[in-house]
């Protein structure tokens, strides 16, 4: 397959343009708690509450109302809210990312397509404005009703693009994601920390601004 005439890059957030630490929440939430940091990030992680809110299958009021609820934590909604919402930053190698995306040409269009939730999708858009603003649009798990990497996530996705799969380039640091991606034709970059990302947009025919 050529890697010329990519008009399209899909953007994945964590570990992409920001960070995100779920322990950062399990360990908050302990002080508040009787479980464990890591009692918690099972229940919480691995027990399908961050995965049906991800998904949107609950509202936030539900949501923060069975955390409170599985975790017996004695904290006001607005309090377990703030916590939720604060485990990102951004590494050094987002900020590269971030640089080399502002020097990317008018005529290729950015997405973001990201497994969130609505509380991080509020500090994201907040945070992240410098680059949202240049987005042309947003796929987030919990607006679609899945998570990467289903299958009907990447359905939806071909949909808002609007260009051929082979024409847009899908930048993720989960393999998994990036599987399906290239299941559904798009082509992929495995994003990780060792990734030289001028260099990857370079091999798919994009010029960057100086």
């Amino acid at each position: 397959m050529s890697r010329l005439n990519v008009s399209v890059i899909i953007l994945d957030f964590g570990g992409v343009l920001g960070k995100f630490d779920h322990w950062f929440i399990a360990r908050a939430l302990a002080h508040f708690s009787r479980y464990s940091a890591e009692e918690i990030y099972a229940r919480v992680f691995d027990g399908g509450l961050e995965e049906a809110y991800d998904c949107g299958r609950v509202s936030t009021p539900q949501f923060l109302a069975s955390v409170r609820a599985t975790l017996g934590l004695d904290l006001c909604p607005g309090s377990l809210a703030g916590i939720w919402s604060g485990l990102f930053s951004r590494s050094p190698a987002n900020e590269r990312v971030i640089r080399v995306l502002n020097r990317i040409p008018g005529n290729v269009r950015l997405f973001l397509a990201s497994n969130t939730n609505e509380l991080h999708a509020r500090v994201i858009r907040s945070d992240w404005s410098d680059i949202l603003e240049r987005m042309a649009g947003t796929v987030l798990s919990y607006e679609v009703g899945c998570r990467k990497p289903a299958a009907e996530y990447f359905v939806h996705l071909a949909t808002v693009i609007n260009a051929r799969p082979d024409e847009a380039l899908f930048v993720d640091d989960r393999k998994q994601n990036c599987a399906a991606a290239a299941v559904a034709g798009i082509r992929t970059c495995h994003f990780g920390q060792a990734v030289d990302f001028e260099a990857v947009l370079s091999e798919f025919g994009i010029r960057l601004s100086e």
